[in-house]
């Protein structure tokens, strides 16, 4: 099983022309520069710490499939890399994004701002299809990093595989401005933070006291079986803020895949807060 150690570049920057921008195509020599060194002994202590957790857990639960990954503003610790599997609706953040980006430069449409709440508070497929199809070939491939393509030249989402990593980054550039202004940040920000309570589990389990959750969930029933997944960041007063991303396929019933998703999301809490031990 891939195992991953990512430290953070920041996100591109810009209010209303980022619609057009590439990751890494404008990559200059001194941006090379900038490029991180090793991961700091606290990041490969919290490396070995998930990995010895997930592969115990997956040991006494196995028949599953998982790729989590969890990380902050300075770095990132991840299992199951090589494992991709299909959004379900936690594309709807990317989605989210898209529609965004493309009503950048004018105020939101009363309408198509219903249905993004729809989308993201309920989960509501009927919105998100209705939203896609309004913004397919109104955005461009490769727009949001780590981003599936949905929604580009179709009005199709859900089947696209992803992985945790990869949503990491979606979650990041949704709620960071850059690629969205400060005002589209607003928007996901309090979206994500008001998921109706029957859709607020998952990567929710993760919180310890004094944190606040903004989250979106996704499942169905798929030929492997259940397949459920969650993305979403941990908010801390004084902390940056914490990213988390659990994705899971092959559950028997969807009880058991929410459970598993939110035993993960412990564990990953617990591998991000892990320390070197004294010399």
């Amino acid at each position: 099983m891939a195992l991953a150690i990512v430290a953070f570049m920041a996100p591109p920057v810009d209010a209303r022309t980022a619609a057009t921008f590439v990751p890494g195509a404008s990559e200059t020599p001194e941006s090379a520069a900038t490029q991180p060194g090793p991961p700091s002994p606290d990041v490969v202590e919290r490396q070995r710490y998930l990995a010895t957790a997930i592969e115990s857990y997956m040991e006494s639960n196995p028949g599953f499939d998982v790729s989590v990954a969890i990380g902050d503003d300075e770095s990132a610790i991840s299992w199951g890399d090589d494992t991709a599997i299909e959004t379900a609706s936690i594309v709807k953040v990317e989605v989210l994004t898209r529609w965004l980006v493309a009503r950048q430069g004018q105020p939101l449409p009363v309408e198509e701002l219903r249905l993004a709440e729809d989308m993201i508070r309920l989960s509501d497929n009927e919105a998100t299809n209705d939203l896609c199809g309004r913004i397919a070939n109104e955005t461009t491939a490769g727009l949001v990093p780590g981003g599936t393509d949905a929604c580009v030249d179709h009005g199709l989402w859900g089947g696209e595989a992803t992985t945790a990593v990869n949503q990491l980054d979606v979650i990041r550039t949704a709620l960071t401005p850059g690629l969205l202004t400060t005002a589209d940040v607003e928007v996901t920000h309090r979206l994500l933070s008001e998921v109706a309570p029957w859709q607020a589990w998952g990567v929710s389990a993760a919180v310890g006291e004094n944190a606040d959750v903004l989250l979106k969930n996704g499942w169905d029933l798929r030929d492997r079986g259940w397949l459920v997944n969650s993305i979403g960041v941990i908010e801390t007063p004084d902390e940056s803020p914490l990213r988390i991303a659990v994705l899971t396929r092959g559950h028997t019933d969807f009880e058991a895949g929410k459970a598993h998703v939110e035993a993960i999301a412990g564990l990953a809490r617990t591998a991000f807060a892990q320390t070197p031990p004294s010399a």
